[in-house]
């Protein structure tokens, strides 16, 4: 695996961080509005991250699986160049 899709993978699990805190942000604007958030929001906040938590679980599952065959063929594609590791590519 690259660390180009290392990178990618970890972008996109922060940007689904931030897709669930302005989610439960929105949630608390739409109650509170523009008063200072007060008592115990944590029935507000819990109601906004289960109405996004299951599409951003499965998205990371979907992201996970698909690595798993860049896995498997890692040792495949080291034994198809094993014959030339002796040989150099500068003299």
């Amino acid at each position: 695996m690259s660390l180009a899709g290392i990178t990618i993978s970890i972008g996109i699990l922060v940007d689904q961080a931030i897709v669930m805190v302005e989610n439960a942000t929105h949630h608390l604007k739409d109650q509170f509005g523009d008063k200072p958030v007060t008592g115990d929001t944590r029935e507000l906040v819990i109601r906004a991250c289960k109405q996004v938590g299951r599409p951003i679980f499965f998205s990371v599952m979907i992201m996970l699986i698909s690595f798993i065959p860049v896995f498997m063929l890692t040792a495949a594609r080291a034994s198809c160049f094993i014959r030339w590791r002796s040989r150099r590519a500068l003299p």
